[in-house]
């Protein structure tokens, strides 16, 4: 048995990494497969199949909970400045988002939840068309 469990080494070794919660989301929705389980082959190498999993779900779980408390300009400000460092337009990562984070768990997130994370999203794809469109003129 290995002497950290299998969430504290992910967050410890992996998220910790990751800078920002919408990046940590992004990531851990890039690790899915097929079936839309998050995998990871060396937690799951170090700590077996069925712990690495619930710990990357409970990471999942806990990240969403905390995006959803996030106030909208703290994330703008994750979405700018990752496209900013990534040479990416905010609409087509917004896009991008709608894609790869969706909530699949819903027996772990309420209606309510659920609502308010899309409603995050419009806010945000609202914010982006606004960017890419450019100051409006006020003459």
């Amino acid at each position: 048995m290995h002497p950290v469990s299998a969430s504290d080494d992910f967050v410890t070794t992996t998220l910790e990494g990751v800078p920002g919660a919408l990046a940590k989301l992004v990531y851990l929705s890039g690790l899915r497969d097929e079936s839309g389980e998050i995998q990871h082959w060396g937690l799951e190498k170090i700590h077996g199949r069925e712990r690495a999993r619930e710990a990357l779900k409970s990471a999942y779980y806990k990240l969403m909970r905390e995006f959803l408390a996030m106030p909208l300009p703290e994330i703008w400000h994750e979405v700018e400045e990752y496209c900013r460092e990534n040479g990416r337009r905010e609409d087509d990562y917004m896009q991008e988002l709608r894609d790869i984070v969706p909530i699949r768990e819903r027996t772990q997130f309420s209606d309510a939840q659920f609502g308010h994370f899309n409603l995050i999203l419009d806010e945000l794809s609202a914010l982006a068309e606004a960017a890419q469109a450019g100051p409006r003129s006020t003459a």
